[in-house]
């Protein structure tokens, strides 16, 4: 059993050590096979020794095999340990991987936004988002270049700081910068280490650009709606206003006029009628710059020649400006007409010079110069000019009217269209406001420079037309055969019943008057009542004017019918429609007027 257990250990050693150690087992068992001491001292002494040796040797490397398989175990142990390292490294890698993946991939969408990372040599680490590409940037313009070199110097003069207050933990809580023709909101985040200290700077950048101009437009939409407001309340003011006040300018304007008829040649009291006249004629005017601001004025609209109405207007120009200013012309021949109304455009034109002239201090030796040309205008320029007014870009007149007078700061040109307002010690405030709501309402543009101590220049644009402008007719008194006819007047203002009773029997006519329709219409269906003309107003108490022309004309069809009102015969027509009335006769009128309405109307 012994001997077996032997055999196999020398099988773990190489063939010479075997050898060394067969030799050696011979010589120790040969006193058990003989059993004689002699023997034993044949044995050699050196092979005993090697033997000896030879099993040291034996244990040896019994002892060191044993060591290296405990050492592979542990190798292997470590082995494992560094796989399962690297696998959770790999794992942590992929994860981080992944995190960065979707946080780019959140910064790279995020909407009307950017998101960029400097580190303390201003060096972007990090610059995505939607934002960069209507800037005309990109990650790989950006990231790992040096800020300096990715923006131009007037941008990099405004980040530059931002970056550094923000590294340096002072950064504001947002600012707005505007690059190129973007604008943007940008919020610093100061990025701090495990430590504490602050280790790079982060901007959150939003595009805002299509934000302001949505508040822009919001501000103009406001801005016109209150404009609107503001004109509907005046309008309604002008109106009440046109009505009442336009009754008794009737009676004063009718009766002046026939105590100036009555008046002998040369009589001294024939300057203080003309006075009245004056007076009352101002103050119809004042009405009418209500209602043309308002944009409810009377309008006749037809192709005029703008430099051969300012050319009309000479005479009475050089007597508005006075003598204290020179004024200096210079037009442009050859200019298409505009579709307007004469007696609003001269509006135009005598409000803008008297404000020159106004504007001129005596004995400052002041010019006015009055230009006209033709622009092309286009629908940037119209924006500019007339920010949400949408009028159509193409050819457009202009008229200017500059000044070297004393000139108005910002806030009083802010303000200088508004009504009522005035720089004068002595005014209304309704000349300009006037202008203003004659060119709305022709669609055309309007504005105003100025500067303290240098001058203002209002230019005005009316749309050009192919049409050829018309010829203004000449007013001529009108010559009316009466022949005692009967004008049946109705209307509930005794002193308008009046001066019409009194201004048409001087024109030959009998007169039949009534305070109301009802008394009105009763008057016409008197059978055998020979009436050759109605004059009726549109605002009475018991029954609206309207409503009496259109009884009239089922009583008389065809009986001449003038409609009379201090509102604007466009306003009347859009209001109640077509009458069907014969003409129209606003109030206050001269004996002229009515000399022509009622001629016009015996005639149709």
């Amino acid at each position: 059993m012994v001997d077996a257990a032997w055999q196999v250990s020398m099988l773990s050693f190489p063939p010479r050590r075997r050898m060394v150690l067969a030799e050696a087992s011979v010589l120790l068992a040969a006193p058990a096979a003989g059993g004689d001491a002699a023997t034993l001292k044949e044995i050699d002494i050196g092979a005993l020794l090697g033997g000896l040796f030879a099993l040291a040797m034996a244990v040896l490397a019994l002892w060191l095999r044993a060591r290296e398989r405990a050492r592979a175990a542990e190798l292997a142990m470590a082995n494992a340990a560094l796989k399962r390292e690297v696998e959770e490294r790999q794992r942590t890698e992929e994860g981080l991987r992944t995190s960065e993946a979707w946080l780019r991939t959140l910064v790279s969408n995020f909407s009307d936004g950017a998101v960029f990372l400097v580190d303390r040599d201003l060096r972007y680490l990090v610059a995505d988002g939607r934002a960069l590409q209507p800037a005309g940037l990109s990650r790989e313009k950006l990231e790992g270049k040096p800020l300096i070199e990715t923006v131009p110097p007037e941008e990099y003069a405004q980040l530059a700081p931002l970056y550094q207050a923000t590294l340096a933990g002072e950064a504001p809580e947002k600012i707005e910068i505007r690059y190129g023709d973007r604008l943007y909101v940008d919020y610093p985040v100061a990025v701090r280490g495990n430590d504490g200290e602050i280790v790079a700077a982060m901007m959150i950048s939003l595009d805002i650009t299509e934000v302001r101009r949505v508040e822009e437009e919001r501000r103009r939409i406001q801005q016109k709606l209150e404009e609107t407001q503001r004109l509907e309340s005046l309008g309604v003011l002008a109106g009440g206003i046109a009505h009442d006040f336009n009754n008794m300018l009737t009676a004063i304007l009718g009766h002046a006029e026939m105590l100036r008829q009555d008046l002998p040649e040369g009589a001294s009291e024939q300057s203080n009628v003309e006075a009245i006249v004056t007076v009352t004629r101002r103050a119809s005017e004042l009405v009418k710059q209500m209602l043309a601001y308002a944009g409810k004025g009377r309008v006749s609209l037809r192709a005029l020649d703008i430099n051969a109405l300012i050319r009309d207007l000479g005479g009475l120009l050089r007597a508005s400006v006075g003598k204290h200013a020179r004024v200096h012309y210079d037009i442009a021949e050859g200019l298409p007409a505009v579709v307007a109304d004469a007696a609003q455009l001269r509006q135009i034109v005598m409000n803008l010079m008297v404000n020159a002239s106004e504007a001129i201090s005596p004995g400052s030796g002041g010019a006015i110069t009055v230009t006209t040309s033709l622009d092309a205008l286009s629908a940037a320029d119209l924006e500019r000019l007339a920010p949400g007014m949408e009028r159509e870009p193409g050819r457009y007149v202009k008229f200017s009217v500059s000044d070297t007078g004393a000139g108005m700061d910002a806030d009083t040109v802010a303000r200088i269209f508004d009504p009522f307002f005035t720089t004068k010690f002595i005014g209304r405030g309704l000349g300009l406001a006037a202008v203003h709501g004659i060119v709305q309402s022709h669609r055309g543009v309007l504005s105003v420079e100025s500067k303290p101590d240098v001058g203002t220049t209002f230019r005005v644009w009316l749309p050009a037309s192919d049409e050829v402008p018309e010829v203004e007719p000449t007013s001529l008194p009108a010559l009316i055969v009466a022949e005692r006819r009967t004008v049946l007047v109705i209307d509930d203002e005794e002193v308008v019943r009046v001066t019409l009773q009194r201004t048409l029997e001087r024109l030959g006519f009998v007169v039949e008057m009534a305070n109301g329709g009802d008394e009105g219409l009763a008057l016409a269906r008197v059978e055998g009542k020979d009436i050759a003309l109605a004059m009726v107003d549109l605002t009475m108490p018991d029954m609206p004017g309207n409503e009496v022309v259109r009884a009239l004309h089922e009583v008389r069809p065809s009986l001449p019918v003038i409609l009379m009102s201090g509102y604007a015969e466009e306003d009347v027509t859009a209001q109640y429609g077509d009458l069907g009335q014969t003409a129209f006769l606003h109030k206050p009128f001269s004996l002229d007027e009515l000399r022509s309405v009622v001629r016009s109307a015996l005639e149709t």
